[in-house]
């Protein structure tokens, strides 16, 4: 999700104070047990019990871009009927659907053909990649940004309890072997210990297999949250050196593998 014109603007014009902004919310992230969408959905409570246009605007879609559904969004402002008043909680939700009016509508992934529901907003090829943290099996928090400057893959499955995700995770550690130069991170729901007894079964010992149990970081910044299973949708992107996506695929079917063969040949031009 591409940022607002203004705050691009303030962004080019005063880069140090907003990098220490956005650090700072960051770290603030971090600090609370809030995940990304609660925090956005409580900040644009906080906006617009101040009556504040432009930051109602702002977490709307911040809080679409995190997963948040629509009737989320209308309901975090609803409650604040009696503490604020009617005039201005109607003000709020006018704003609110100014910005709902001009969302994407939810893409679908199906299941055998039975369809399910993404949240958030995926980023485009050509925009800079989101960083976001996920766990290792040591429950050690891992940031996407300390892997610039190599090419990366990020590789999401379901589950890896699952034939299809194994079968996926096990192809990209054999490519990984002739892959010198790239990074191939694998990341799930699963819980660590999960995943570790996954890795040591099949020795998955080439690539990183990493959890998003925690903050459902990556599944927030990606717009990979399957809304009906709480699980990460299927999907392959690649990152180049500088931190751009160059490359997305999402697999539309759940129980079908990626197409490694399109991965590949798009990996080929950054080598």
């Amino acid at each position: 999700m591409g940022y607002p014109k203004t705050y691009e603007r303030i962004k080019a014009r005063f880069p140090h104070v907003v990098s220490r902004l956005e650090a700072l919310g960051e770290a603030l992230r971090e600090e609370v047990s809030f995940n990304r969408r609660e925090a956005e959905l409580l900040k644009l409570a906080a906006a617009a019990s101040s009556s504040l246009e432009g930051g109602v605007h702002s977490h709307a879609r911040r809080a679409l871009a995190a997963g948040a559904a629509p009737e989320e969004i209308e309901e975090a402002v609803i409650l604040l009927v009696n503490q604020v008043g009617f005039s201005r909680t109607a003000a709020a939700l006018t704003w609110i659907w100014d910005v709902l009016s001009k969302a994407p509508q939810p893409v679908q992934v199906t299941f055998q053909g039975e369809p399910l529901t993404l949240l958030g907003l995926r980023p485009e090829i050509g925009e800079k990649a989101p960083d976001f943290v996920v766990t290792d099996h040591n429950l050690t928090p891992t940031r996407f940004s300390d892997f610039q400057g190599r090419i990366c893959i990020l590789n999401s499955v379901p589950s890896l309890d699952t034939e299809v995700c194994q079968l996926q995770t096990k192809r990209f550690n054999e490519e990984v072997a002739k892959l010198k130069e790239v990074e191939i991170l694998t990341i799930s729901l699963d819980l660590p210990f999960a995943q570790k007894r996954f890795c040591e079964a099949y020795k998955i010992d080439r690539i990183k297999v990493l959890s998003d149990y925690r903050y459902f970081s990556f599944a927030y910044a990606f717009g990979l949250l399957i809304k009906e299973w709480r699980l990460l949708a299927r999907s392959v992107w690649i990152i180049d050196k500088e931190g751009y996506i160059r490359y997305r695929q999402l697999v539309h079917e759940i129980t079908e593998e990626p197409d490694y063969e399109a991965v590949l040949a798009e990996l080929e031009k950054l080598l």
